[in-house]
């Protein structure tokens, strides 16, 4: 009878152990969770700002170009008005 609740008792401790494991995993589980959820929201944040700048940036390129296309048409009018006056 003796070896049997020592077998128990053994048995009973070793559960006890396995549900701490447990416990430590589903913690360690829910913090891994939440930082992924943190990662998701910065890298969607990132993204939207990444795209806003590539948006910016070329809207500001498309507008030095329109600006340097007019300064063209413009010097290349005055180009012609020199020539014709020589």
């Amino acid at each position: 009878m003796e070896i049997r609740e020592k077998g128990s008792e053994f048995l009973r401790e070793e559960l006890r152990r396995a549900q701490k494991e447990l416990q430590l995993k589903d913690a360690e589980c829910a913090r891994l969770c939440r930082i992924r959820e943190q990662l998701e929201r910065e890298l969607e944040e990132l993204t939207a700002s990444l795209f806003e700048e590539a948006h910016k940036m070329v809207r500001e390129a498309n507008t030095k170009q329109a600006a340097s296309e007019k300064q063209l048409k413009e010097a290349r009018g005055k180009i012609d008005m020199l020539q014709a006056e020589v």
